[in-house]
């Protein structure tokens, strides 16, 4: 229930509770863990059904739901974890006299004296609703230096107290220590020897590399979706893994036949340092199961796949998605190649950084 809760199927995790009977269960018999478990599955969903509602301006009732659901489970349980729940919910049904009660207790609560991510995250939201900057900045603190707190944990930390600053008129920018890194679509001109048009020159490599390694740590990239192909794609992917980022790559077709065409001709060692990067990658994803036939089309298909990675993982970690393109600036007509990842990430709205190079023509001499 909580997987298809977390994949926002809330309404199939809605009728398996009603299939499981979890309704009706005597938790009294059940193993105090799991039956405080079950007993917030019902208002975790009523919260996801309040969250969901919100631009529609349906969010109150449900929110007021979900905050009678925690607050029971609180009183039968005693968990801080239920009453910082309940909180934020009466806070977005428009009670925030008993969302402070509620966040109160929470402080007040003898569980909440440890270092580890899950005591710190939740004092400092209930700090947040009673307005105590102070305690929550020195509780996200130290949830940032406990060493837990995987991506996906933070992300649902991020999403429930990013709703308590806009609900309560407080700079975001107060949980910068637990943001969940940046994730970047990277893309960019092939290189090749002779320099051709469209292709960034070998000479340029160097300061391309710099460059990548500049935006990347001022983007605080920590993941990223592209392709392979020698010249930008290899670069930035080399570039990532040296920062310690996860890489996911997407080839558009058979690995063997994507090198042959995008790999081998620039001569050197890219063979090698694709397959470098290919072996460090955390997924690789093939984007067509056909035959390449010298149609780019399935160049452009391959984009769009990793942009679209890129942008619903962005979402699911509630970070940024940014795309880092090495590009001449020569606009395209065509149906794939760099210009046109550019556009096609543009009409998303997302951010990006174009990273110049010249037209195919070393510079300098």
């Amino acid at each position: 229930m909580l997987a298809l809760a977390r994949a926002g199927a809330t309404s199939q995790a809605r009728r398996r509770y009603a299939q499981f009977g979890l309704d009706t269960v005597d938790l009294s018999n059940l193993p105090p863990k799991l039956a405080g478990d079950i007993a917030v599955l019902a208002p975790r969903l009523d919260k996801d059904e309040a969250l969901a509602r919100r631009s529609v301006g349906d969010a109150a009732a449900w929110a007021e739901r979900a905050a009678a659901g925690y607050a029971a489970a609180h009183e039968r349980i005693g968990s801080p974890y239920h009453a910082v729940n309940a909180a934020t919910m009466w806070l977005l049904a428009g009670d925030p006299d008993r969302a402070g009660e509620l966040a109160q207790e929470a402080l007040d609560s003898s569980e909440l004296q440890g270092h580890g991510y899950w005591d710190a995250v939740t004092e400092a939201e209930a700090a947040l609703i009673v307005d105590d900057l102070d305690r929550a900045e020195r509780s996200l603190a130290i949830a940032a230096d406990s060493g837990t707190g995987e991506p996906s944990q933070r992300a649902t930390t991020l999403k429930q107290m990013k709703l308590v600053c806009e609900l309560k008129g407080i700079d975001p920018e107060v949980l910068a220590p637990i943001r969940n890194p940046t994730v970047v679509h990277f893309c960019g001109h092939r290189i090749l020897p002779a320099g051709e048009y469209g292709r960034f020159p070998a000479v340029e490599e160097p300061q391309v590399r710099a460059a990548l390694d500049d935006t990347f740590e001022q983007l605080e990239a920590g993941i990223g979706f592209g392709s392979l192909a020698a010249g930008a794609d290899i670069l930035a992917a080399e570039a990532l893994l040296d920062r310690g980022a996860e890489l996911h790559v997407v080839l558009p077709f058979d690995r063997d036949e994507f090198v042959r065409t995008s790999v081998v001709s620039a001569g050197g060692d890219w063979v090698q340092r694709f397959e470098r990067c290919l072996a460090s990658a955390a997924t690789v994803e093939i984007a067509s199961a056909g035959e390449y036939l010298d149609d780019p089309v399935m160049f452009d298909f391959c984009a769009r796949i990793a942009m679209g990675d890129a942008l619903i993982r962005a979402r699911m970690l509630e970070t940024g998605a940014h795309q880092v393109a090495v590009w001449d600036g020569t606009p395209s007509y065509g149906v794939a190649g760099t210009a046109v990842d550019v556009r096609t990430w543009g009409a998303t709205g997302a951010p990006s950084t174009v990273i110049p190079v010249s037209h195919g023509r070393p510079t300098g001499g």
